[in-house]
């Protein structure tokens, strides 16, 4: 079992793939396990491995730590983790995906206006 600190989204050449929601543990298969570990997951019971920061700054539009384009990217792969679960109450009546639903899977807050720039290239596709 392998666990993730943050919502990423795992694939391989081969078609494997895994989605890991925030803290929340997943069988992943075997083929696949070294490169969850390389993407951030780890072991459930072990301490997630820290990365040494490089000597640069966090940039102004960073948050936590996580660039504005790596955001980006997290939200787009939670919300079409939402899509994929099909679950209607993490949607709002319009259809757009509420954004307490997008935070539960990635472990942190974002702003509506965040959650609104990925459903549109969502929708845009």
């Amino acid at each position: 079992m392998l666990i993730s600190d943050k919502a990423i989204h795992v694939s391989s050449t081969t078609g494997q793939s895994a989605w890991f929601e925030a803290g929340v543990a997943r069988e992943v298969p075997p083929p696949l396990v070294d490169e969850c570990i390389a993407a951030g997951a780890y072991l459930v019971g072990e301490q997630p491995q820290i990365k040494q920061a490089v000597a640069t700054p966090a940039s102004e539009n960073s948050v936590d730590g996580v660039s504005e384009e790596d955001s980006a990217m997290e939200i787009l792969a939670a919300i079409e983790q939402l899509m994929e679960k099909g679950d209607n109450k993490a949607f709002s009546k319009n259809g757009d995906p509420r954004v307490q639903s997008i935070e539960k899977i990635l472990g942190y807050d974002i702003t509506s206006k965040q959650r609104d720039t990925a459903w549109a290239v969502i929708s845009e596709a």
